[in-house]
């Protein structure tokens, strides 16, 4: 095994372990979202904390999913929220980082 597949085998093996980011992934795989993918920083905290052993889910605030949308108007994006998991609607902070890509932020309940 190389080491870059053995460092791909570790990630995976670290994701696995997270039940809410399946969850996250398994509710978004619903709303049927154009082009989105989940921001890096959840899947690199879920690594990290793994691999110092804590909770998969410790200390991560929030799960960004960033999408491309054709139609940037603020009514599809309020629709869009409308779609999204629960939290994501409770949140109300759709971000545009630039023109026809829009961020969903899920966050963490207290």
């Amino acid at each position: 095994m190389t080491a870059l597949a053995s460092d791909e085998q570790r990630l995976a093996e670290s994701l696995r372990t997270s039940p809410r980011l399946w969850s996250i992934l398994g509710r978004l795989a619903t709303v049927e979202l154009p082009a989105w993918y989940l921001g890096a920083g959840c899947i690199a905290q879920t690594h990290w904390n793994v691999a110092d052993g804590k909770p998969p889910d410790a200390d991560i605030l929030d799960w960004d999913v960033a999408y491309f949308e054709e139609d940037t108007s603020a009514a599809r994006e309020e629709a869009r929220i409308g779609e999204g998991p629960p939290r994501a609607r409770a949140a109300r902070r759709p971000r545009r980082r630039h023109a026809r890509r829009s961020t969903l932020s899920c966050r963490r309940s207290a």
